[in-house]
């Protein structure tokens, strides 16, 4: 979501509900309306905006839904928004985004510890408009197949590509999701990194302007700044065993942090137990269709096991994607499995919807509690 100043307009994109979605909104101070333009982004987890004050054009980075690591520059795409229609940008330069796809509630408490819940291998990436010049800023941070040495990567729109800064020592990595704001007073972009350590980009290099106090370490917190200056920053989701922050805090310059409003602890979150639905498929049926499924993907594929339960009681330690509590047949399969830039596997897991039957999700190789049984 980006303000378009030149329309007045909040402009809002894509989103999710099981699946990415990419429908355009717009909110006139008054009411949400859904725009149809005759083009449109493609939908994709994690799209971010911000305004181009030179060209008076919201810019939109995106990649799409199904997208592998070894692919994650080329899948980027870049477009602009003049208040009435999408126009896609062929850029020589690409940045890469990277989503998480971890499923629930933020800061929710699992029965097994949730990796990368706060830490920095969440949502990476983050856009706001540079005052100085008017242009849209990017922050990533460095990881997988980016070869760009160091903790982070700030890009800048030039009206037609992203230039990237040489600058990469600085600042450090960033929460769950990177956090800046747009300071008009200052003439500046801010930034908190992982340690909540405050920093303020003026185009050309990061500076460090303010240590953060340990209970702001934290992830997927909000943040703004009022037309007097004043940061302020709202809630967040609490490192293992999680919780959900609901205070305020605000930082000004000869000032500092302070705490302004709300508990100084996290407010846990617990779901309640997930009850059985009392009719589903059958073992057997469940069996077949992953057969089915995983045969036409793979080699000498055979179902092997059969196992109900909640979709996060299958996943992968340290992958941050336990999923939700949809129940599910976990059918474990064996054979040979060949995932995009690995070498052969010899197990995967096919997870079915388990009372239709619908496919929900493959895991290659299979996670630990279907081969451990």
């Amino acid at each position: 979501m980006a303000f378009h100043r030149a329309s007045a307009e909040v402009v809002l994109f894509g989103g999710g509900d099981r699946v990415s979605l990419g429908d355009t909104w717009t909110w006139d101070g008054e009411r949400w309306q859904q725009e149809h333009p005759v083009s449109s982004p493609n939908a994709g987890p994690t799209p971010h905006m911000a305004y181009d004050g030179t060209a008076r054009k919201v810019v939109l980075v995106t990649q799409p839904e199904n997208w592998s690591l070894t692919d994650a520059a080329s899948a980027t795409r870049t477009w602009t928004w003049d208040g009435q229609a999408w126009t896609s940008r062929g850029t020589k330069r690409r940045p890469i985004l990277e989503g998480s796809s971890h499923v629930g509630a933020a800061g929710e408490t699992f029965d097994r510890p949730m990796h990368g819940s706060t830490g920095p291998d969440g949502l990476t990436t983050a856009m706001a408009t540079d005052p100085a010049s008017g242009r849209a800023v990017l922050v990533q941070r460095i990881q997988h197949h980016n070869t760009v040495p160091g903790p982070t990567a700030t890009w800048t729109w030039t009206g037609d590509d992203w230039r990237l800064a040489p600058v990469h020592d600085a600042p450090a990595a960033p929460p769950t999701n990177p956090l800046l704001a747009t300071d008009d007073t200052g003439q500046r972009v801010l930034y908190i990194d992982i340690s909540a350590r405050l920093w303020a980009w003026d185009g050309a290099n990061w500076t460090a302007i303010a240590e953060g106090p340990e209970p702001l370490h934290r992830g997927g917190a909000s943040m703004a700044i009022d037309r007097r200056g004043q940061l302020i920053l709202f809630g967040g989701a609490a490192a293992p065993p999680g919780g959900l922050y609901s205070d305020t805090w605000t930082w000004s310059a000869g000032v500092g942090w302070s705490r302004r409003a709300g508990p100084a602890e996290p407010t846990p979150v617990v779901r309640p137990p997930v009850v059985p639905p009392p009719k589903g498929i059958t073992a057997q049926h469940a069996m077949r269709l992953a057969a089915d499924y995983i045969g036409a993907r793979s080699q000498n594929a055979t179902s092997v096991r059969p196992v109900a339960g909640r979709a996060r009681d299958f996943w992968h330690p340290g992958s941050g994607s336990p999923g939700g509590d949809r129940y599910v047949w976990a059918v474990l399969c064996t054979g040979t499995f060949i995932p995009g830039g690995q070498p052969p596997l010899t197990s995967a897991a096919v997870l079915l919807d388990y009372v239709t039957g619908e496919f929900v999700r493959s895991m290659i190789p299979a996670p630990p509690q279907l081969t451990e049984r």
